[in-house]
């Protein structure tokens, strides 16, 4: 809601930031169902900061 009221937005992709711990689960669905690597890094790997989370991409783009 805005103070106009709701607002609706369309999208391609949707990414959702909530909670205070890991889910790992759609990385375990994936890793078993898409044929590529699959990479689990930032907050859904382990709740941190920004630090960790460009740390672990920085990470990533390296091996890849």
């Amino acid at each position: 809601d805005t103070s106009e009221g709701e607002k609706k937005i369309s999208a391609d992709t949707v990414i959702l930031s909530v909670g205070f711990h890991a889910d790992l689960s759609l990385y375990y669905r994936l890793n078993k169902e898409v044929p590529k690597k699959v990479w689990c890094l930032g907050d859904a790997k382990s709740p941190s900061n920004i630090l960790y989370a460009i740390q672990d991409g920085n990470a990533v783009g390296k091996a890849i």
